[in-house]
């Protein structure tokens, strides 16, 4: 469905929203570092350390392990800020070996249609290749927002979403084909005039408005569909106008998503007083419904988390999606945005020795090597026999 109103809210608006009061406190500044060693057997050894406020790392997207059979612990350490001021920074550790990829998904993949928490599924195959053994191990942290009614590629394309995704450094402007791209090499970045500076900037807020864009159609679709069960079990549906333009019009209007900052219910109040309805009423209608919607808004807004994901592998890596690699070690280091409105796949790949293949290698050379000198020596004449 197309939106036949004009966008009025600024930029980013629930990151906006974040920035501020109620999200911020909810949404502080998180850093999740998790670690998954690959073992040769295909057991994974996970570490998941969290730094942030002790009272609020419980409340944040990852799911932070606290179960009795994860190994934990707590510190504090020294930190310091840009100001270089030295502060304490609270640290929580969690440990667990898995016996396979499996028994990690089961706990940290949820295949419900909604959760609290970041769904992530891992993979690891193993293939051997005469002399080597390849391991290829795969993450995928699942699309984070909650309201998908319309997909995103009705507003983005891919190389579209890929652009806005990226970082801020990431991001060049290519005037011979006025387009926006992914800058690979930073020293190759085009200097740009004060003519493609400013296209450059209405084409980054073009993709701004049509993600934004994205984001609203979904939340009002899905309040409109709330709102449109609670009217059924008032037993007044049957008086619901097909007016989704109308009403998605007058949350604009109102400003709504300014006002949840100091209101929790402003989606709720806004949808009666668009119906001529008390809001208690439209919200003990489907008490449930609205609750979930609550649930899902606070997850939608962006959050201030940073994640490093660190994957130790068996043996030289081959390949990997990122430039992080260091040894046997490889690490992505992202924010909650990279997989926001699509799945988030961290793929690596390494390979060891097979050591058995080579020495039996070894073996059959050497016994390839004696019978060829052997069947050369016995075509030898016999010099000792000659007169």
């Amino acid at each position: 469905m197309q939106i036949r109103y004009i966008m009025r809210l600024s930029i980013r608006f629930l990151s906006s929203i974040l920035l501020s009061g109620l999200f911020f406190l909810l949404w502080g500044c998180i850093e999740y570092t998790i670690t998954t060693q690959v073992m040769p057997d295909g057991r994974l050894l996970r570490t998941i350390s969290v730094r942030g406020d002790s009272a609020g790392i419980f409340r944040g997207l990852f799911r932070v392990p606290v179960d009795s059979d994860w190994v934990t612990s707590k510190r504090y350490e020294q930190q310091r800020g840009k100001d270089s001021i030295t502060s304490s920074v609270y640290v929580y550790e969690a440990r667990k070996e898995f016996p396979d990829f499996n028994a990690l998904n089961s706990f940290f993949y949820n295949d419900s249609t909604f959760t609290d928490h970041i769904s992530i599924m891992a993979d690891l195959s193993k293939k051997s290749r005469w002399f080597y053994t390849f391991y290829t191990y795969n993450e995928t942290y699942s699309m984070l927002f909650p309201f998908r009614s319309v997909p995103i590629r009705d507003y983005l394309s891919d190389t579209e979403l890929s652009i806005y995704q990226a970082g801020d450094n990431e991001i060049g402007y290519s005037p011979s084909g006025d387009s926006l791209m992914i800058v690979t090499d930073s020293v190759r970045r085009p200097v740009l005039s004060d003519a493609d500076s400013a296209r450059f900037k209405q084409l980054r807020d073009s993709l701004e408005h049509k993600f934004e864009a994205w984001q609203k159609i979904n939340i009002y679709n899905e309040l409109y569909r709330i709102v449109h069960k609670a009217f059924e079990k008032l037993g007044r549906s049957a008086g619901m106008a097909n007016d989704t333009d109308a009403f998605f019009h007058w949350l604009d209007s109102a400003r709504v998503f300014e006002s949840v900052m100091e209101n929790s219910d402003a989606f709720v109040q806004e949808a009666a007083a668009f119906y001529h309805l008390d809001p208690r009423e439209l919200k003990a209608a489907d008490q449930e419904g609205f609750d979930m919607f609550a649930r899902k808004f606070r997850v939608s807004a962006f959050t201030l988390e940073t994640y490093t994901n660190r994957v130790l592998m068996p043996g030289m890596i081959v390949s990997a999606n990122t430039h992080d690699k260091n040894g046997n070690l490889v690490a992505w280091h992202f924010k909650a945005g990279k997989f926001y409105a699509s799945d988030f796949t961290m793929k690596v790949v390494s390979r060891t020795v097979n050591k058995s293949a080579v020495v039996l290698a070894a073996l059959l050379l050497v016994v390839i090597t004696g019978l060829i000198l052997l069947r050369l020596s016995s075509r030898r004449p016999d010099r000792s026999a000659g007169g």
